[in-house]
């Protein structure tokens, strides 16, 4: 009896053991490219910023997570922010933006184009139109390689 819990224990131990590596080589190998030239603020947060003031930001998985991870440019001045999501297995990346309009806050799901998925927010994409297109240009100019081929 003894010897069957030590060697379930074993069982479980390396089968956690193996979920982790397993975790962190997916996440390493789909991260770690955005991540170069950048700086290492904590474990698994790269930053950078640009002479324009754009910071660009790529924030690996949480431990043992796979969709929580995401790279980000934001203008300093309006505070603006384009939030991309790398997809596994070469699935499309998802696009978000954050934009203030009328004094708000907006959080709004886009295309890879800038356009809004719910029809209904685009005016607020129009009205800061500007923004959004330096936002894409200097994602672009930093990750184009790996979003847009």
């Amino acid at each position: 009896m003894k010897k069957k819990m030590i060697i379930s224990c074993i069982g479980i131990i390396l089968i956690f053991a193996a979920f982790n590596v397993f975790w962190y080589f997916t996440t390493h190998n789909l991260y770690s490219k955005y991540a170069e030239g950048m700086e290492k603020m904590e474990t698994f947060t790269y930053c950078k910023y640009d002479e324009d003031h754009f910071g660009y930001a790529v924030s690996f998985p949480s431990y043992l997570r796979f969709n929580t991870g995401c790279l980000s440019v934001t203008e300093s001045e309006s505070n603006s922010t384009l939030i991309i999501w790398p997809q596994y297995n070469q699935n499309p990346f998802e696009f978000g933006l954050i934009l203030n309009y009328k004094e708000e806050g907006y959080h709004i799901n886009v295309t890879d184009k800038g356009k809004a998925i719910n029809p209904h927010e685009q005016e607020i994409i129009d009205s800061n139109q500007e923004i959004v297109n330096q936002l894409y240009e200097k994602a672009k100019q930093q990750w184009g390689k790996y979003l847009w081929k």
